[in-house]
């Protein structure tokens, strides 16, 4: 019997493999409620804009016990859920041709991208303004 590991594919650890797939992933995810290129040309400039100030709002600490659970949740994963919140906020009486023309337009772009970063800096301070359970 042969006890060797099978051979480490070295694909797993190139960052871009890692973002091309992941990207995958988030288009498949929110796939019939955003254009998926858009949604990842929004996605990227958000991180690119807040840049180290991700920190400040993501926790990216290593918990065993979050990712066990399934209560753990990727920074992409929640920018992404946010800009396809404000589109669709954006987009609820549009036509199909005005939805994209906005997705088209700089300006638009250049909105949804500072939007979402507002909703990503006071989402911190959510839990002040909901009911508290006794």
């Amino acid at each position: 019997m042969n006890n060797s590991l099978p051979p480490i594919n070295p694909n797993m650890f190139n960052p871009n493999i890692i973002n091309e797939e992941t990207n995958k992933t988030l288009k498949q995810l929110f796939k019939g409620k955003i254009n998926g290129s858009f949604l990842i040309k929004i996605k990227s400039a958000v991180i690119i804009k807040l840049s180290t100030q991700l920190l400040e709002y993501y926790n990216f600490h290593f918990d065993s016990e979050r990712i066990v659970t399934g209560r753990d949740e990727t920074p992409e994963y929640d920018i992404c859920r946010t800009i396809v919140g404000l589109h669709r906020h954006h987009s609820i009486f549009l036509t199909k041709e005005e939805i994209r023309n906005n997705e088209k337009s700089e300006s638009y772009q250049k909105q949804l991208v500072e939007e979402t970063i507002e909703k990503i800096k006071l989402r911190q301070y959510g839990s002040a303004f909901s009911a508290k359970s006794n």
